[in-house]
């Protein structure tokens, strides 16, 4: 009981702050969206590792798109932490249903945790350990976007959780379409911006479907991946600076004006 009561004093206490303050700043929506009736003004910015320069480029997308049209087996990613926030063993629930419908693919995982041993284990168990590589953690910026750039054909987002993820604006950067669960932090950038593509359901196998259905339409891939790097490539570190310097700049100047300053 002491905990729910914690919890309760504490929300009241950050809307009572939310209501005093001259606006908020959130990442990406979950907070921004929660706050809608009780602040002033909001800026919701798009937390990103991407430096200008990184994201992928035209040569990457004729490449991307000559790559899905010839029907190539696809190339799926899930990168994060390997542990239970992440549900990491769905992945190897995705792939069987994969498996089970005939698609082509390779599963690239990157990143450790606790779950990493056991999702090895049931990939095994499944008879897909070829399917499979197991990169651990690697670089972002040495490793892990010049492979999203170059040989990723779609990152599949078995995130139930829906708390704001780094990942998405990153693979969609790369050029990478993000095809996920229909968490909350999905849904909102789908909401805001008409970008990423959800299954019906936060279910393996009805992501697995999804998944199924874009190998057997590549026009529709490709559609999806150009829909998604338009947006992405504009989501870089410098960018999410700029929007939060301009916003409180802004907050400021208004400020000086009420009280005759300027």
């Amino acid at each position: 009981i002491g905990g729910v009561v914690w919890t309760e004093r504490e929300k009241w206490r950050q809307i009572r702050d939310v209501k005093e303050a001259a606006g908020i700043q959130s990442n990406q929506f979950a907070t921004y969206d929660y706050f809608e009736k009780y602040a002033r003004d909001r800026l919701a910015f798009i937390d990103t590792r991407i430096r200008e320069g990184e994201q992928g480029d035209d040569n990457d997308m004729v490449a991307r798109k000559d790559r899905y049209l010839a029907g190539e087996p696809l190339h799926l990613c899930f990168s994060g932490r390997l542990d239970p926030m992440k549900s990491p063993l769905d992945i190897a629930e995705i792939a069987r249903g994969l498996e089970r419908r005939g698609v082509p693919f390779h599963y690239s995982v990157f990143g450790d945790g606790p779950l990493k041993a056991p999702l090895e284990d049931k990939v095994r168990e499944y008879g897909l350990a070829d399917a499979f590589t197991f990169h651990g953690f690697v670089d972002l910026h040495e490793t892990l976007l010049p492979m999203m750039r170059k040989t990723i054909d779609m990152f599949v987002g078995n995130h139930r959780q829906g708390d704001t993820s780094t990942s998405y604006p990153e693979m969609m950067a790369a050029g990478v379409p993000v095809v996920s669960y229909p968490n909350p932090a999905v849904q909102a950038l789908k909401h805001h911006f008409g970008v990423t593509t959800h299954a019906s359901a936060i279910e393996p196998d009805v992501l697995a479907e999804t998944v199924a259905g874009l190998h057997h339409n590549r026009a529709r891939l490709w559609e999806f991946a150009e829909r998604d790097h338009a947006w992405g490539r504009h989501q870089t570190i410098g960018a999410a600076h700029q929007r939060r310097i301009d916003h409180v700049l802004e907050h400021r100047d208004r400020y000086h004006r009420a009280m005759g300053w300027a």
